[in-house]
């Protein structure tokens, strides 16, 4: 996902998504992936500020995030009832940007939302200026023990 050189920098966002639900009687439910992340920027990463220009997908509103900088994310995003747009952020697990030396495991405890439907979000935002930025990402999981 993203912008990786040589490729033409501009203003772009990269996105997969996937819903799953995390059954009510699950014990321990824990997401993992490998990812490896680049980019030609510096400076901070975290919260962002400001909007210049916003991805879209469909069924998701996306008003809840910020964009003035490169970002590499992963969100989880769920609905205040079915049939709603995916609108509310339910966890924002990374959102940062930055240059790792190779692939990079992760694991996350989604323990706190278990008995939700949620909406796994993984996205790349380039906002066309001051570099590239990308993100591989591998042997994403979501373990249930019940």
């Amino acid at each position: 996902m993203g912008i990786e050189p040589p490729e033409i920098e501009m203003a772009s966002s990269s996105s997969i998504v996937q819903i799953v639900a995390i059954p009510s009687d699950a014990i321990t439910a824990t997401l993992s992936f490998w990812a490896w992340r680049g980019t030609e920027e510096s400076g901070g990463s975290g919260e962002l500020a400001g909007v210049k220009w916003r991805p879209s997908l469909a069924g998701v509103n996306l008003d809840a995030l910020t964009y003035d900088d490169d970002v590499q994310e992963i969100i989880l995003f769920t609905q205040d009832a079915p049939g709603d747009p995916w609108d509310t952020v339910l966890q924002e697990v990374e959102r940062e940007k930055r240059t790792d030396a190779g692939w990079v495991e992760s694991s996350y405890d989604l323990t706190p939302h278990v008995g939700k439907s949620v909406m796994l979000y993984i996205n790349v935002f380039n906002d066309g200026s001051d570099g590239r930025t990308w993100m591989y990402v591998d042997d994403v999981s979501l373990e249930i023990c019940r």
